[in-house]
Order: C-alpha cells, then structure tokens, then sequence
C-alpha cells in the first residue's frame, strides 16, 4: 500500500497510511490466527492498569527520550545534518533488530511462566540473552566495520556523510543487547514502575548530555554522546536484570564472553584486511570489497566462536543453542 501510494501520488503520506494499514492487517491476522470473541469485564481492571499504566507512561518518556535529538539537530543544525542523523540512526538499528525480532518476541510469555521460580529464570534469562547477543554482535558490529564501501556501493558518495553515523551506532545497538532483554523480565516479574523508573532516569541523563554536546561540537558531538549515552544505558540494564533475578553484572558479562571475545577479532581481522585491501571508487570495486570482507568476518566471528567454545570442552551456551537448532532444520529438510 505504502509503494503503491508512493508511486502514484509521490506524497509522504505513503508512509502515514502505510503504518495504519500495516497495524489493521496485524490486528485482523491475529483474530484470523487465534479466533477470540472480545467481550467487556471489570474484573481484573485494577491488576490490568497497575501493569500498564506504567508501561504507557514509559512508552511516553521513551518516545521523548529518543525523539528530541532530531527535533534539536534539524532546529539547530538544519535539514541536511537531520537528513543523514535519521538514515544512519535508521539503519545502524536495522541489523540489530531485524537479527533478534523474532527471538525477542517470545520472550515476555516464555519468563512469564517461570517467574514463580528464580532459579529457572535466571537460568533462563542468561540462557536467551547469551544467544540474542551471539546473534546481534556480528550484526550489528558487522555492519559497522564493513559500513564505508556498504553505503558508497549501495547509496553513492553524497551519502558518505552517514558513515560515521552507521559505524558509531550499529556498535552501540549492538552492545546494548547485553542488557535489552530486562524489558520483557521486569514485564514478566510486574515490576513495569521499576522500568518507567529508569526510563525517566535515562530521559534526564541523556537530555542534558547531548544538548551539550550538540551545542559544543555538532553533531559529531551528539553521536559520541549518544554512544556514551547506550553504553551507560545497557550498564544500567544489566544492574536492573542484577535487582530482578540476582544475577551480577560479572556473571552476565561471563555469559557474554566467548562472543565478546570473537567479535573483537571479528572486528580486528575485517579492519585489518580493509587496509590492505586497494582504494576502490567505483561499484566493480567497492563490490568486491564487500564480497570479501562479509565472508572474512563471517568466517573468524564463527570460527573464533567455537574455536572458544571446543576449547573450554563445549560449556552450555549458545554455540550449543545454535548447533541443536541446525540440527532440526537439518532433520526437517532430510525427512522433509
């Protein structure tokens, strides 16, 4: 609808009906998906608006949190600079998130159903965060190390400007999966006016801090101190996850190790091999770049990653959690 629209009328509202189209077809689909005839019960009102009545005010403050930069720089610094601030931010979380969506979705119910019992859910919290970290640190750190020729290939050099943009921020989104799972956990245990709690805590740190920078060094100034910002968010998280399930910050970063570790030689060995590589400036050449360094980084992310895990006589992790879902894919397609 949203093309469609874009294509015969070339008006912005392509994306306003999209959205709402996009929304009606979820809600229809799942009604289609698990028949449910809605009927209205006061019964659990106050239960029901003591859980999301804090969740709607920290969707608020988060909607405020990570929308007024971009009303400060297209103010400040004007349309061009909030035109490549909006497509490098946009597409530093793309990767990210679009690598762990469908892993974080079955999160909330899955850790609802053990909330009960501590001991399981943090077992299984620190079982399901390892793996969304394993999956979201190349992604997003890939993106990163492999951005300059990615954009000069895929957008042109006007777009040049962005890569700083990308290769700050995917790190960050990156890093910051270290602690992203606490939404669904404290969602899970009801604690949501802890989470509004630290929302806002987060609103009035970050506000003041990239104003400042904006105001001193540009926009420059608000990407470092938007990667300052993250990385003192995700430390923020994992204390919360410390608060809810009793496991420490040491204990999640353990948890972490192996792919901590791997994608740092990921990281290392892409930007090594990018030096080395000749200068290229047209499409033949930043292609084969591109065909180089993503099987490169793919090749020492995986290898070090179990080079890791043999090495320590295959610990539960999620080299384990990988290997037994290949596993079924692989026995579905022989008996398939």
């Amino acid at each position: 609808v949203a093309v469609a629209i874009a294509i015969i009328f070339h008006s912005y509202w392509a994306l306003v009906v999209g959205t709402l189209v996009s929304q009606a077809t979820y809600l229809v689909t799942s009604y289609l998906v698990v028949p449910f005839r809605p009927r209205i019960v006061f019964k659990h009102m106050r239960e029901f608006f003591s859980f999301s009545a804090w969740l709607t005010a920290g969707q608020i403050v988060n909607t405020l949190n990570w929308r007024f930069d971009h009303l400060l720089i297209g103010k400040v610094l004007g349309n061009a600079q909030l035109g490549y601030y909006t497509f490098g931010s946009n597409l530093a979380r793309l990767p990210t998130r679009e690598a762990t969506a469908p892993l974080t979705q079955t999160i909330y119910p899955s850790f609802a159903t053990i909330r009960d019992d501590p001991g399981r859910l943090a077992a299984a919290y620190q079982r399901v965060q390892a793996l969304v970290a394993a999956i979201a640190l190349p992604a997003g750190i890939g993106v990163a190390v492999i951005a300059d020729p990615l954009v000069r290939l895929t957008l042109g050099e006007k777009w040049a400007p962005a890569i700083f943009i990308i290769q700050s921020l995917a790190s960050v989104y990156a890093l910051q999966t270290l602690g992203s799972l606490v939404q669904p956990l404290g969602m899970a245990k009801g604690k949501t006016r802890l989470l509004f709690v630290r929302d806002t805590q987060m609103l009035f740190v970050r506000v003041p801090i990239i104003f400042g920078a904006l105001m001193l060094y540009g926009l420059e100034g608000v990407i470092y101190s938007r990667v300052f910002t993250g990385l003192l968010g995700a430390l923020v998280n994992m204390v919360l996850v410390k608060h809810f399930i009793g496991v420490t910050v040491l204990e999640q970063l353990a948890a972490n190790g192996r792919a901590l570790a791997s994608i740092a030689i990921m990281a290392a060995g892409v930007l090594f091999a990018s030096t080395w590589l000749p200068a290229a400036n047209d499409s033949v050449g930043l292609a084969w770049q591109l065909a180089i360094l993503v099987p490169l980084g793919a090749v020492l992310y995986c290898g070090s990653s179990f080079g890791l895990w043999l090495s320590m006589k295959r610990p539960d992790g999620p080299e384990r959690e990988i290997l037994n879902i290949l596993g079924k894919i692989l026995s579905k397609v022989r008996h398939g």
